[in-house]
This record gives structure tokens, sequence and C-alpha cells, in this order.
């Protein structure tokens, strides 16, 4: 609503004190010459004023005259000094009259006036003059008029036409100022009645108007859905709508009182009642605004009750106070039910998604553990001794099963994607590496379809970068495997740009160019679209969500994916990434085999696996590394033989009969609750339900570690080293061939150093508690060649940092480094002791 222009008074006003103080000025004018002339004078010229003065003052001469003369004639012949001296001031007043006349503007203005005014006065003096000749004794020789005569002509002066004449400027300066007050009273007054007279119109149309928009306004709000309530400061209502009473009620008209609030029906969305200071209105009048304030209505009037959203406001004053408050209600019961409605909805879709994830992570399970038997016997297969065609056939055993492994990875991928479960891990990776070792992998592949595998990586290009590796390779490999898939005698390169280059990032482009069939614009317009394949696709099978699984990986790493692509000239499928630059400490591994780590670790390790298949391929693992292993066929038996026999690390497998693998490491991890952390037996997960869902529910379950079905050996080796890296079995191995007499060389240093070493921890204590920090350094350095020589890799890496004291690095606390050399070196003798007997009994079969 417009807001009403303000109505000044001030120029009518001014006008009115203007008028006002003129007047004042001319009365106060017209009051002082009061004093001094008659009214009938005031209404006289200048003029008149000065011939009738004038001649009043001629005439008085004229009177004085004849009285001195009669007083004279009357009188005796003596003359009195004091008669003299008053025709003296008579005569000199009558030179006085004529020399006024005679410089006045006026009378030099009128000359016959003038004229016959000093005539007048020459003749009167004559008069005069015969009361002079009377004081001198004298007898008058001439005949002198009566005063009579000189009086009738002095009136005749005072009817002088230059004198009678009506000028407006005429009159007397008094008179003046009073009528010209009268008259600009007059104007003013005038002025000031239209001024008011124009404003009062104005005033009133604007009165109107806004009448007729509040009127208008009040109309809107009486008719609007939403309930509204104005009230005092003290929660009085002084308006509201038929929408508001339609809300609370028309038997309640304030909220000053608990329980008016309580009639009204107030609930918080907990169903407690709603105190009064919680109240919208009251929230209003302490300035706290809320927007949107949900509440349960049940009154009378809504005995079922409703919802409605509350927003407040509030008025203040000139001085800020609060003057009152305003509250909107809205009805929003149908939002609540749609509400009600759309979580149930939801919680139908969760649990269909739930059941979908289920099912896959089933499916996963189910999948998955067959393959890793398959891929498992055929790693073991290929380790043995096979002639050419059989090492052929495993090949293509093994390749056809990481293809059924990739389809599989697909459809998983694909579905946690959708459900917003993929994770990115950040690592430090080799770039350069990673595209080689994706190479190699298709590199047999393309061999035998006769194509050649190509790689562009400029030297500007920085190999080390902070990304998920696993994904980016993941994305590299589908792009790879379709190129190698569709092109037959032909070439694949991968190629690494750098597009920009920042101190921390670089925006990388890699791509693989094939020189297969190509695609027209009506695939390439639908390529990325999830089941979708081409016509060639089709052919080769596959999911059709290889793609479309590359491009919302590239998404979820803020990055562009795209493919150019003419028919018969092959295709350029690219991906762009922002990439963090990273260090030349990479976590990329070469390809190894079990025989690379043939019996280098010493272990007693409870398998918990129920698959007969699995069982195998994971004792077989564990024995060509090393380890000894016995097997539970389920979580239940895993925890009765936990609590019968020693183990050095438990295998558990996570879905299991009986006693699935959480609960059953749930049990052993509360069993062993009373031994601090490094003294509890690690369990590590056997999963078949992917990297990161898997990861996350093993480490929720208590389980320290995770490897991931199909085993694959880099990992599985990456993660056995986590808990059996202090011991080096090389070492013993080196010794096992020579002899002192008729004893093992090893069996002799064993027994030397178990017996010479705790003596040597005792002395090394009495060293530190001393400060002889040289002799110290000297004992452990002698500790640590010992230590060495017999594979105690943690022992021998506790003494270097004792023996760094000699050269000044002295900010190790000594005495819990000495603590925990103490405790390695009883955990090394049982390694060491179990590898010997371990190396005893093999010569033992090869004899």
């Amino acid at each position: 609503m417009q807001q009403p222009r303000k109505t000044s008074f001030v120029l009518p006003l001014f006008f009115a004190l203007l008028a006002i103080i003129c007047l004042i000025s001319g009365l106060t004018i017209f009051a002082h010459h009061n004093n001094q002339i008659s009214f009938h004078e005031k209404i006289k010229s200048e003029s008149q004023i000065l011939v009738e003065n004038l001649v009043e003052r001629a005439i008085n001469i004229l009177h004085q005259n004849d009285k001195l003369k009669t007083e004279i004639t009357k009188g005796t012949r003596h003359i009195a000094n004091e008669q003299i001296d008053q025709y003296n001031k008579l005569a000199n007043e009558y030179n006085r009259l004529n020399k006024e006349i005679d410089s006045s503007s006026f009378f030099n203005n009128n000359l016959s006036l003038k004229k016959q005014f000093l005539e007048t006065n020459n003749e009167a003096f004559k008069f005069l003059d015969s009361t002079r000749t009377l004081l001198s004794d004298k007898k008058s020789s001439t005949a002198v008029s009566t005063p009579s005569v000189y009086f009738e002509r002095y009136a005749q002066l005072n009817q002088h036409p230059s004198v009678t004449e009506f000028s407006l400027f005429s009159f007397n300066r008094p008179t003046f100022l009073f009528f010209l007050s009268i008259m600009g009273l007059s104007l003013f007054s005038l002025v000031s009645i239209w001024l008011f007279y124009s404003i009062s119109t104005k005033l009133k149309n604007t009165l109107v108007q806004k009448e007729s928009e509040l009127k208008t306004f009040l109309s809107v709000i009486d008719n609007m859905s939403e309930g509204v309530v104005v009230s005092d400061r003290f929660g009085f209502f002084t308006y509201y709508n038929q929408s508001a009473l339609e809300i609370i009620g028309s038997n309640v008209k304030d909220i000053y009182y608990q329980s008016s609030l309580d009639l009204i029906g107030f609930y918080n969305m907990e169903g407690q009642k709603l105190l009064k200071n919680d109240s919208p209105f009251h929230k209003a009048v302490k300035k706290d605004i809320v927007t949107d304030q949900e509440i349960f209505v049940r009154n009378r009037i809504h005995p079922e009750g409703i919802y409605i959203s509350a927003s407040n406001g509030f008025f203040v004053d000139e001085k800020g106070e609060t003057l009152g408050a305003v509250v909107v209600m809205k009805n929003i019961s149908h939002k609540k039910q749609l509400e009600e409605l759309w979580k149930k909805e939801r919680q139908v879709a969760i649990e269909g998604s739930q059941k979908k994830s289920d099912f896959l992570a089933s499916m996963s399970h189910e999948i998955r553990t067959p393959m890793n038997g398959i891929i498992g016997l055929t790693t073991l297969l290929s380790e043995s001794k096979l002639d050419e065609q059989q090492s052929e056939f495993v090949s293509i055993i093994r390749r056809s099963a990481y293809s059924l492994l990739a389809l599989i990875n697909d459809i998983l991928d694909h579905s946690k994607i959708e459900a917003g479960k993929i994770e990115l891990i950040q690592t430090n990776f080799d770039l350069s590496f990673l595209i080689k070792d994706v190479l190699e992998n298709f590199r047999l592949p393309s061999t035998e379809k006769n194509n050649q595998m190509h790689l562009d990586f400029p030297e500007n290009v920085n190999k080390y970068y902070v990304a998920d590796e696993n994904r980016i390779r993941q994305i590299l490999i589908n792009l790879v495997g379709n190129a190698s898939k569709f092109t037959s005698n032909g070439s694949i390169t991968i190629k690494a740009e750098l597009l920009q280059d920042r101190d921390k990032e670089s925006l990388l482009r890699i791509s693989v160019t094939d020189t297969g069939p190509g695609m027209d614009q009506k695939e390439l317009d639908r390529l990325f679209q999830r089941f979708f394949q081409t016509k060639t696709g089709i052919k080769f099978g596959g999911t059709g969500l290889g793609l479309s699984i590359c491009k919302q990986l590239v998404d979820l790493m803020k990055g562009r994916i795209g493919v150019t692509s003419e028919p018969g000239k092959g295709s350029t499928f690219w991906f762009e990434l922002n990439l963090q630059k990273g260090s030349n400490q990479s976590n990329a591994t070469k390809n190894i085999k079990l025989s690379d780590f043939n019996n280098s670790f010493a272990g007693h390790i409870l398998v918990a696996e129920d698959n007969i298949i699995n069982q195998k391929v994971v004792q077989q693992y564990l024995s060509k590394l090393g380890f000894t292993a016995d097997i539970a066929n389920n979580g239940a038996e895993a925890f009765e033989m936990f609590q019968t026999h020693k183990y050095d690390l438990v295998l558990m497998d996570c879905n299991m009969p009986v006693l699935n693998g959480y609960e059953a490491t749930k049990k052993i991890n509360e069993l062993q609750k009373h031994k601090s952390s490094h003294q509890q037996i690690k369990v590590v997960a056997l999963t078949a339900e992917g990297q990161v869902t898997g990861l996350n529910k093993c480490l929720e379950a208590g389980m320290s570690d995770f490897i991931n079905k199909p085993i694959m050996i880099e990992e599985f080796v990456a993660v056995i080293k986590k808990y059996f890296g202090n011991f080096d079995k090389t070492s013993l191995h080196k010794l096992k061939e020579l002899t002192v007499g008729n004893d093992l060389l090893l069996e002799v240093l064993f027994q030397e150093y178990s017996q010479s070493t705790p003596e040597v921890i005792k002395n090394m204590h009495t060293l530190a508690d001393n400060n002889d920090f040289n002799s110290l350094s000297d004992v452990a350095h002698s500790l640590k060649s010992a230590s060495g020589s017999l594979g105690a890799k943690k022992v021998q890496v506790l003494c270097q940092s004792i023996e760094n004291v000699k050269n000044g690095v002295q900010d190790t606390d000594l005495k819990s480094l000495l603590t925990e050399l103490e405790r390695e070196f009883h955990l090394s003798l049982k390694d060491i002791q179990n590898e010997i007997q371990n190396i005893k009994s093999l010569d033992k079969k090869a004899a």
C-alpha cells in the first residue's frame, strides 16, 4: 500500500504569522501617535498638517500679541521689562515662521502658497509692530487692521488647493502604515484561507483515498486463507480475520493468560502444550522473530487436531518500544499428510533399495565365492609344472574368470553408485605406472588379436598424484577393454596430456584411441547411458554398463568424459580430471607371484571359511608363504578353536552359517578385551562385499583389516606383511646349510642369542639410568648386529634408535624404547624358534 503524503501547514502559518506581525506593528505605531493627534488628524496629509501647524502658530502669535497690547493699553504708562521680553519672543517667533516656510521643500514646490503665506505673515507683523509702538510710547502712524482680518486670511491658506488636494501618499506616515497593515492583513488572510482550503481539500481527498485503501487492505486480509491476528504488547487481540477464527475459535480474544492459550489448544510437534513464552505472540513482543513455526492445534473446533505454521512480526513506537505483534497462521495439515505419505513411500523405497542392496550383496558373495576358487586354484596351478599347452589353458581360464569378475563388478558398482555408496579413497600413486600396468594387463589379448599397444606419456606431465587410484584404474580398464574388444589388426594408444599446470594441481586429459569400427552420431548420443550397447557391442556381449559407470565415476571426481568417433575410422575416448599433485612415494606395486614369497613368513593362522574350495585356496596360499593353518567351517567353530589353540592371526569370512564372521569377531574381541592392543590377536576379514562397503562393515565389527574376494596375490601379501613384518626368515634360511660340529649354526646362534640378550638389555637399562650414552650406544650396536643375523627386524630397528644417542639424537624416551625392545625380543624369540623347527622338519622331509 502506498504511504500517505505528509501535508505541510508551514506555508499558510508563515503567511498568517507575517500578517499578524504587520498588524501589530501598525497598531503600535498608530497607538503611539494617538497620544499626540486626534483621530481626525490621523487621516490628514503631511502637507495639511504642516500648513495647519504654521497657521496655528501664526494665529497664536497674533492672540498673544493682542493680549499683550490690551495689557499695555489698560495698564499704567510704566512699561515692564517682561512685556518687552514677551514682545521680542513674539517677534522672533514670526521670524522663525518665515525661515521655516522659506526652507520647506513643500513650500518650495508650491510657490504660490509660499508667497501668500509670507505676504500674510508680513502684514500680520504690522499689527505686531503696533505693539512695539505702544511699548516705545509712540503713536502708530499707520492704521493697523484688527487681528480678525488676519485670522480669516490664515484660514484661507488651509484651503489652498495644494493643501487640500487628495493623494494616496498624502496621508501621514502612521496613518499610511496603519492602512497598509490592514490591507496586508486582509491580503494575507485571503491567501491563508485559500491555502488552508486547498490543503484541507487535499487532506480530505487523501483521507478518503487512504480510507478506501484501508478498506481494500482489510478486505484482502479478511479473505486470506491464512489466519492473521494482531495483538497489543500485552497479548490482547486488536484485530483478527475470519481464517484466524477458523483456527483458534471466537471465544478467545487474548493470549495474555496461559488459560487462554490452553483454550486455543497450541501444542508443539512432540505433543506437549505450548507454554506462553514459547507462543509466537509473546515471542514477537520480545522481538524474537519466528518463521514457519510448526504447531499442532487441537481445540473445540478441531477435536481431531490440525497442523499450522506460524510466522510473527512486531511493530514499535518512535523510541523503539514494542507496541504490539502480528501473527500469521497457515493450515498445513494437507502438507503434513503429504509428508507422512512421502515418508511412508520413502521408507518403502528405502526398504526396496535395501532389499536390492542385500540381494546384490548376497549375489556378490555367492558369485565371488566360486570365482575366488576358480582364480585361486588357477593361480596355484599356473605356478606348478605345466607344459606349454596346459599353461595356455590355465591362462585362458584365468582371463575368462577375470572377465566374468569384471562383469560382476560393473553390476555391483552401478548399484552402489545409484545408492550413493561409492566413496573415493585418496592415495598417493604413480600415474605413469598405473597406465603401464593397465596396458600390460591387455598385452596378451591384444597380441592374440594382432593389435599394437602404445603409450604416450610426455615428460612435462607429473607422474605422482593424490586421488582414488583404483577408480582411475577402473575407468582405464573399461576404456582399454572396450578398445581391445572392438579392435582387430590395428592399434590402441593411451595418451596423457597436461591441459593446465598449477602449483598444487594439474588438469589432465587421458585418452584411449583405437582403430576399430567407430560409431555414428546416433550411437554417440546414447553412448554413456546405462545398458546401452552399440550394434557392434551387442555382437561382443557385455552388460552395457561399463561406459555408464565410467561417466558416473568421472562425475564423482568432478571431471569430464567424452568421445569422438567416425564410422570406419576408430574412436577416441577421453576423460579430464583435476588432480592434486603427489610425491614420488607412490603406492603402486608390481604384479607378483606366490613363489616370490615362498617361506618368507612364519606363524599359525586360523582360517574361518565355509566354502571348501576357498578353504583349499587360502590354505595353499598360506602354506606357500610359510604359515601353518587351521580351518573352521563357520563362526562358531572358529570361536571354539580360538579358545583352545594359540594363533598369530585370524582370517575370517563374513557370511557363514551358524555364526557369521561379524558376530564371531565380536566374541573373539570380547574374549581378549583384557589384553593390551599389541597383545590382542587381530582378525582380518575375507569378504566378497566390495572394498568400500565391506571395509566399513568389517571395521565396525572390530576387524582390523580387509581382504577382498576373489583374493589377489598382491593384496593378500600386502595385508599379511602388516602383521608378520617384524621377522625376516631369509636371514635364517641363509644359515640353514651351515653347521658347528653336529649342530646347525642357526641353532647355536639362537641359543646364544636367547641366553645372552636378557643380560644385555638389563645392562642397557643401567647405562641409561647413569646417562652413559656412549657405552649404551656401543651395546645397542652389538645387539643390533646379532638381531639382524637372526632376522629379528623389529629388535634391529629399535637398537638403531638407541644407538643414535651417541650422535646426539637424544629426543627419544629411552625408557620407553628399552621397554619396547625387551617386549619385541621375546616376541622375536618365538618367531625364530618356530622357523628353526620348520626348517628342521623340511630337511627331514627332504631326506
